[in-house]
């Protein structure tokens, strides 16, 4: 094959696909200096004892062995936040922070929409969400695991609320009447007692999960959505320099042809990947090398050394067959004639609840709606419709009821010392893996707050919840011919048990099972029945799973330790890491372990260095590489390299 030929300005280290926390936390960690997210307290010791002696953890070549860098950086500067021996990194002068690629590494960032978080803080608007689901640990930024909480001391947001406190305010005010902390209470950072502990071993129902001892650590808190866009916005978009001078994202045509700064270290275009190919690369003055071409939807193309994936888990939505009245799996429809895949609401144009029932709102006419799923979206979707005036909403659920303060069991939150983690990295049978990961995570479950709020309405008389219930077909009918979304829908639905009668007292097993059957006949159905991420599947990588193919476990591939795809440097953050990562790499905490094994891999490659390595060291160079501390971000303390005084 005759190589393809690019300018030199559009010729790249690194290109990443996306904007949102995946690919933020990975570059982030790249520009990072200091990298101290993900160490524990005996690992933060040993890095302070190589820097009081003078050992540098910068980027080494992996050709000449030597550091970027022969100047010994300052140990952090932390204090004392009142809470034993809690403390937090005092904020400095970031200017005069280098990064840990000493500058010499050129990045493209490509995303359809153009802005950092986009989709996120879309999705986020659309459901009215006003606290995340994660703790206050969990967050892209690479230099503190505490950095979260260092934001809301310096700022002053540490306004702190109990979910009962918080209750009201959660129905009916802004966001911006919201605490910026509420404390997710029974699960972690408190003693419990002997007698308490025993009366929660005799109410299986009530229990969340394992109880995780945290003695002297802090209470688990979520953020407020305010507080943690605040925190990105200042801690790691405009700390690193990536908030682009202030400006919006220009499409891919605009930027190249402007070229006001070709040697730009980071560059931003607003595009949509649309083929990603592994070939022969020609750069004029340069002579040929291998690397990616990267396609995108304007006819642009840009050369890469390396690609990171962290554009969301590209997976095909779980629509059930009643919708789409088809069993042809290969064509999945999001959206249909009154009713839509709840991940068509992040899209341009739609709106919550959905335009068909808004007129009819407007018309002062009867409004109703069924929410299909059992996981928290759909809990927040009811939320945002009965607030917005749908007079009759259903929730419908497959399974049981289940709350749970996360999305993972409360065993694999525990914030240092995780032993499910490490059961899951000495696991090498990926299918067991894949297993273990839909053990943790258990299907969708509900939080607390939104458990005890969708309860009340269902006690006003405004929700109806409907568990172990499935629907066996659904017919749409159309008011008239001109506008198909205006009509009636309606669905036969077979529930194993009756409608919930919110008594949660009753254990599971106890239930007497019931089958009913019975007809609804709602305005519009929304199914939150989640989604499946299947790699081979996504439109731009279709050409590199075809020909350089590695096995796929559930639709997950089965990357390398570093995250790697085969012997290509292409690497995967988010969803499709999990199998390596584990469970959470769905969450933010996965996605910034992620990014840290990523820029460990980039930096044995040489990744934006003269010289660069081949995708695969040797065990020489591999034993050199291990003198940098960032190496064992994600292992434990005995596996740091120990050092013999001569």
């Amino acid at each position: 094959m005759d190589p393809v030929t690019f300018p030199s300005e559009h010729f790249f280290d690194l290109v990443v696909i996306g904007s949102g926390p995946a690919a933020l936390s990975v570059v982030t960690r790249i520009l990072e200096s200091r990298p101290a997210a993900l160490y524990t307290e005996e690992e933060h010791t040993h890095l302070h004892w190589l820097r009081k002696n003078g050992k540098d953890d910068s980027v080494r070549s992996s050709k000449n062995k030597t550091s970027t860098k022969d100047a010994k950086r300052p140990l952090l500067k932390t204090k004392s936040v009142g809470r034993g021996n809690e403390r937090v990194i005092v904020p400095q002068n970031t200017n005069e922070q280098s990064c840990q690629c000493d500058g010499s590494i050129r990045i493209l960032i490509i995303d359809r929409l153009g802005e950092w978080m986009a989709n996120w803080d879309r999705l986020f608007g659309i459901y009215q969400i006003p606290h995340l689901r994660s703790p206050l640990f969990f967050h892209p930024a690479p230099a503190d695991i505490d950095a979260l909480v260092a934001f809301a001391e310096r700022k002053g947001r540490m306004k702190v609320q109990t979910p009962n406190d918080h209750q009201d305010k959660v129905r009916r005010t802004s966001q911006d009447g919201c605490p910026d902390l509420i404390e997710v209470p029974g699960c972690v950072g408190k003693e419990i007692s002997k007698h308490k502990r025993k009366k929660r071993a005799q109410q299986p129902s009530k229990r969340m999960g394992d109880i995780v001892n945290e003695r002297d650590r802090r209470d688990y808190f979520t953020p407020s959505t305010k507080l943690f866009h605040d925190f990105i916005r200042e801690d790691c978009i405009k700390r690193y320099g990536l908030d682009n001078e202030g400006k919006p994202w220009p499409n891919a045509k605009e930027a190249f042809q402007q070229n006001d700064e070709p040697d730009k270290r980071i560059q931003f275009v607003r595009g949509e990947v649309t083929n990603l190919d592994w070939t022969t690369l020609h750069i004029s003055g340069w002579e040929k090398l291998q690397g990616f071409s990267v396609e995108l939807n304007d006819g642009i193309r840009i050369a890469a050394k390396a690609v990171v994936c962290a554009g969301g888990p590209g997976a095909t939505p779980g629509v059930p067959e009643y919708l789409t009245n088809t069993t042809d799996k290969t064509q999945i429809v999001p959206s249909g004639p009154g009713w839509c895949h709840s991940t068509q609401l992040g899209m341009q144009g739609r709106t919550l609840p959905p335009l068909p029932l808004q007129r009819r709102i407007k018309d002062k006419q009867p409004s109703s709606m069924v929410v299909i799923g059992g996981g928290l979206t759909s809990a927040q979707i009811c939320d945002v419709a009965i607030r917005n005036g749908v007079e009759d909403v259903t929730l419908l659920m497959r399974g049981y009821f289940k709350i749970k303060p996360f999305d993972l069991d409360l065993k694999w939150v525990a914030r240092y010392a995780n032993l499910e983690k490490m059961r899951f990295w000495q696991e090498d049978d990926p299918q067991k893996r894949l297993e273990a990961m839909y053990a943790a995570r258990n299907g969708g479950s509900i939080t607390p707050r939104y458990a005890k709020l969708i309860k009340q309405y269902q006690q006003e008389g405004k929700l109806k919840i409907m568990t172990c219930t499935k629907v066996d077909k659904a017919e749409w009918t159309p008011m008239n011919e001109d506008d198909q979304d205006e009509g009636e829908c309606n669905a036969s639905a077979k529930s194993s048990k009756g409608e919930d009668s919110g008594d949660e007292s009753i254990a599971e097993d106890e239930i007497e099972i019931k089958e009913t059957k019975q007809t609804l006949r709602p305005h519009y159905i929304i199914s939150a029945t989640g989604a499946a991420p299947k790699f081979s599947q996504v439109p731009f990588l279709r050409n590199i799973a075809k020909q350089h193919p590695v096995p796929e476990y559930g639709g997950l591939p089965w990357l390398t330790e570093s995250l790697q795809y085969g012997k290509l440097p292409l690497f995967c953050a988010g969803a499709f890491s999990a199998l390596q990562i584990g469970p959470g790499a769905f969450n933010l905490e996965g996605m910034r372990a992620a990014a840290d094994r990523i820029a460990v891999r980039l930096q044995e490659l040489a990744i934006g260095q003269e010289g660069e390595g081949d995708a695969e060291s040797t065990p020489q160079q591999k034993s050199n590489n291990t003198q940098s501390v960032s190496q064992f971000t994600h292992f434990a303390y005995q596996h740091l390299p120990q050092e013999v005084e001569a």
